[in-house]
């Protein structure tokens, strides 16, 4: 920096004439070069002052596309350059929105503040900026007419999520029919969000590919009484989020069965979460596709189905991929089937398959909480709680045909209540995994009025129920009529009042390392642990029976077979710290029967005792103890008696 001091005092001490110029020159020359060195100076201040604006704003533009959680920081500048310009910027309040219009001293470049649509607070309160274009058209929302020719064009939407109904002029009044205000505005936006309030409806709104509908502390309610009428209507479309919090789909439980709060058919990616739906005159959600377009990946979850007439859900042919999970779904009533959830197909050339429904609550509905029936594969029930007498039943699944009948059902780790059962009729041809659930109270019960043949049998695909826990039954425990290729292991029953085990018309099939830990606890007859009729190849082995202090012998016998039994193995069991009067009794012939290798206590007539031979017991082969040492015997005609053989123990 130039001393002007010294210059100055030069000039004051100069005595001749040219020494006072030459001082003069000097000074004006130096404050020449400092004034020059500052304007450049201040001129390269400027240039980097400008490319740090733009380096902000490219980096702000950046954020938004590959941020897009940040995006309403941009979509807040609308109109102006930063941010600072808003809030530097004179905001104008106005109570609502025609209060905004009727202004006529407003000019390009205010900013106005609604404080509500047509009242404050009443949820439709915006951001506005003043413009002067007359391409923007009045849409009742985001651009507003104002009464001075110029247009407010909505800033901000009051969520990043999407557009605001109210801020459109949409009622949550109860009272004012808003169906063609909300399907005009689905129709234009992608992502619209219900706020507060009643919404009322009185036709169906159809939702398009590729949009959200966010709903907060609101409901949907439609007065509709016609049939085929839904609240929300998705046909052929993709890529659709419902979304909720604290928020209803309501009708009025109208005398149809064909009207549903949500209506979905060959459409994929459609995801529902939060929502409570009731009170529809059918099904809270009907689900469907055809046989050349299948509705898949259909999400369902943390959802409240309840109250609804018909069906809570019904799935009903042509899906492939429906995810329900975290739902209650409860208090279906009014017509039948009045199923928690309703799997079945309304032809035969469609099909269900990969159904999984996990963590769900079943209460109060009518009829039973979910069924099964044919065309459906590939259905898995895991860690839900069901309360209903009759929780899951497979039903009229009958057909010759294998693939026809519902195939790959997964029934695990759920929790069966209050007598809460499993049904299954007519399950021959099914196969399915029953393991790891808890029966408190309830049973499972596989029954058909359809006999099966030892042809039938061969065809007969694999059931397995394992790892069981049945606690408390008051009926038989698990109960099997007319089903082969059962495979039943692993298993736990305490305290039951009624029989342990039931098996009618049964062929080939294995009851093994089963506990059972008290049995027949109200001494009522006939219950049994085990009772075997009209079976064929079954064999019960390795199984555990212990007594309890409620336990109470039965008066008969803790083992029962009938006349028209063959083939059938008892083995390797231990019974020594069991209760009863007699271990076994064989009533009539049994062709190929074994009962050997059996741990017994001394209340026994049969492993220690041989009883008179007799065509009572042809065939069979009994082994007992004594002398430490096993000795088996079978009954055998002699051509003119029946008589016990010994033969050599293997």
């Amino acid at each position: 920096m130039a001393n002007i001091k010294e210059y100055l005092d030069n000039i004051l001490n100069a005595i001749f004439g040219k020494d006072v110029r030459q001082s003069i020159h000097d000074g004006i020359k130096a404050i020449n070069e400092e004034v020059t060195e500052s304007i450049e100076t201040s001129q390269n201040t400027k240039n980097r002052q400008d490319l740090l604006e733009q380096k902000y704003n490219e980096q702000i533009e950046n954020i938004a596309s590959s941020e897009p959680q940040n995006a309403e920081i941009v979509d807040a500048r609308a109109g102006f350059s930063t941010l600072g310009s808003i809030i530097k910027q004179k905001v104008f309040h106005f109570e609502n929105v025609e209060a905004m219009k009727n202004c006529l001293t407003l000019i390009p470049g205010d900013v106005v503040q609604t404080l509500g649509y047509y009242s404050k607070n009443d949820g439709g309160e915006g951001l506005y900026e003043i413009v002067n274009d007359s391409s923007l058209e009045d849409d009742g929302g985001s651009i507003h007419e104002l009464n001075n020719g110029l247009k407010a064009k909505l800033i901000e939407r009051n969520s990043e999520k999407g557009i605001n109904v109210k801020q459109y002029g949409i009622k949550a009044d109860g009272v004012t029919d808003q169906t063609n205000a909300i399907q005009n505005l689905i129709d234009n936006q992608p992502n619209i969000i219900f706020t507060k309030g009643v919404y009322l409806i009185s036709d169906t709104l159809s939702l398009n590919s590729n949009s959200n509908i966010f709903l907060k502390d609101a409901k949907i309610h439609s007065n509709t009484a016609i049939n085929k009428k839904y609240i929300f209507d998705v046909e052929g479309q993709n890529n659709i989020n419902i979304l909720a919090k604290n928020a209803t789909l309501e009708l009025e439980k109208a005398e149809t069965t064909q009207q549903s709060c949500i209506h979905i058919s060959k459409s994929q990616n459609i995801n529902i979460k939060g929502l409570e739906v009731s009170k529809a005159g059918g099904d809270g959600l009907l689900i469907e596709g055809s046989s050349t377009n299948n509705s898949s990946n259909i999400n369902i979850d943390n959802c409240i189905i309840d109250n609804n007439r018909r069906n809570g859900i019904s799935l009903i042919g042509g899906i492939d991929g429906v995810f329900i999970r975290n739902c209650k779904i409860s208090n279906t009533n009014g017509v039948s089937p009045q199923l928690g959830i309703d799997i079945e197909t309304w032809s035969d050339t469609l099909y269900n398959k990969n159904i999984f429904i996990e963590n769900c609550e079943f209460f109060g509905n009518t009829a039973g909480d979910v069924t099964v029936f044919e065309n459906s594969s590939n259905i898995y029930m895991r860690n839900n709680k069901f309360q209903k007498t009759i929780s899951i039943k497979l039903n009229d699944a009958f057909k010759n045909n294998v693939s026809a009948n519902p195939q790959n059902i997964n029934i695990e780790y759920n929790i069966f209540k209050d007598n809460a059962k499993i049904y299954f009729y007519r399950a021959n041809y099914v196969s399915f995994n029953i393991r790891g659930n808890l029966f408190d109270g309830g049973n499972l019960y596989l029954d058909s009025d359809v006999s099966i043949s030892d042809e039938i049998a061969l065809k007969s695909v694999i059931k397995n129920i394992t790892d069981n826990i049945f606690n408390n039954t008051t009926e038989i425990a698990l109960y099997a009529g007319q089903c082969s290729n059962c495979i039943i292991a692993n298993n736990t029953f305490n305290n039951s009042s009624g029989s342990v085990f039931g098996f009618v018309g049964v062929r080939n099939s294995t009851i093994k390392n089963n506990r059972v830990s008290g049995y027949n606890i109200n001494g009522e007859e006939p219950y049994r642990v085990l009772a075997i009729r009209n079976s064929k190849k079954l064999i019960f082995e390795e199984n555990v029976v212990l007594k309890t202090d409620s336990t109470k012998a039965p008066t008969n016998s803790m083992i029962y077979v009938d006349a028209s039994c063959s083939d059938i193995i008892i083995r390797r069991n231990n019974f020594k710290e069991a209760l009863y009067s007699n271990l076994i009794a064989f009533d009539g012939q049994n062709a190929g029967g074994l009962f050997y290798d059996n741990l017994t206590n001394d209340n026994i007539n049969l492993s220690y005792k041989l009883p008179t031979a007799s065509a009572f017991y042809a065939g069979i082969i009994f082994t007992y103890l004594t002398g430490g040492a096993y000795k088996p015997y079978i009954c055998v005609n002699d051509g003119s008696n029946y008589v016990w053989k010994q033969i050599a123990y293997t």
